[in-house]
């Protein structure tokens, strides 16, 4: 899933009219398959790691960074959700 995706599918949970449970439940549905992308992009970067591969592993570097983030951003929206029930 690209960034883009990922926020889209934050916003579409957010606004829907689903009660705050549900919604952390989606939220934190999303977050496992972040996770599960981000332990596949760690594995390619230790593969590439072992190579000379600069542009590489700098693509995967920021692509792992972004996961990162896009993770903390799901987990924080699933506690607004929930905090704002």
């Amino acid at each position: 899933m690209t960034e883009f995706e990922i926020r889209r599918q934050i916003e579409a949970i957010r606004l829907s009219p689903s009660s705050p449970v549900t919604k952390a439940r989606e939220l934190l549905r999303l977050r496992r398959l972040l996770s599960i992308q981000l332990t596949e992009l760690e594995q390619a970067r230790m593969q590439v790691a072992q190579t000379s591969d600069r542009r590489t592993k700098a693509m995967l570097n920021r692509m792992a960074a972004t996961a990162e983030s896009l993770e903390d951003d799901v987990l924080e929206s699933a506690r607004e959700v929930l905090s704002t029930g």
